[in-house]
């Protein structure tokens, strides 16, 4: 086909084209910037209203911050406390044991008549009176006492015999003895 057309009317023909395209892109352009403007409106918006929720959360973990800080010192307090009165525990001697001790190692026919016991006297010399029904009782006494790893230095201070005695166990026997610290 055979374009009979002025050049003139051409070039007004393809410019009224170019200017269609070009304001189809304007309002897209314009379209986009008004959409990224209230998006933007939107966020801003959106972030006012937050904030009061974000300050009251901050000033809660700075609350909880300065409450878990004060419970920690205290907790390091009772810590350092608790640290220093271990090894003091760990020595710490239960007069309970000794006597089970002392009784564990008693043999038959032999029975506790005075025993007297505090912290203060461990690592210290100590007496103790016992009654037995014989000699050999007496004998077995102070040598079931030195297999103890409870007792060191068990020594016989006394025996007597008291024939009147109406107990059955007619001999007193004092044993001197020192309680070991390591009981």
């Amino acid at each position: 086909m055979i374009n009979l057309l002025p050049n003139d009317t051409k070039k007004q023909i393809k410019a009224a084209r170019t200017n269609t395209v070009l304001i189809k892109y304007l309002f897209i352009s314009l379209f986009a910037i008004a959409f990224i403007i209230l998006s933007s409106l939107m966020v801003y918006i959106l972030l006012i209203n937050s904030q009061p929720k974000g300050t009251s959360t901050v000033n809660t973990s700075q609350t909880n911050e300065n409450e878990y800080s004060t419970l920690k010192s205290q907790l390091d307090n009772m810590y350092l406390i608790f640290s220093s009165t271990k090894p003091i525990l760990q020595q710490q001697i239960s007069t309970s044991e000794i006597i089970l001790g002392i009784g564990a190692h008693l043999p038959s026919n032999v029975v506790l008549e005075n025993l007297s016991l505090s912290t203060s006297k461990i690592g210290t010399p100590i007496l103790l009176s016992a009654k037995a029904k014989s000699s050999n009782d007496v004998a077995k006494i102070k040598e079931s006492l030195q297999k103890s790893p409870i007792f060191t230095n068990i020594s016989l201070q006394s025996e007597k015999t008291n024939s009147n005695d109406t107990s059955g166990y007619p001999i007193s026997v004092t044993i001197n003895l020192t309680i070991n610290r390591g009981a």
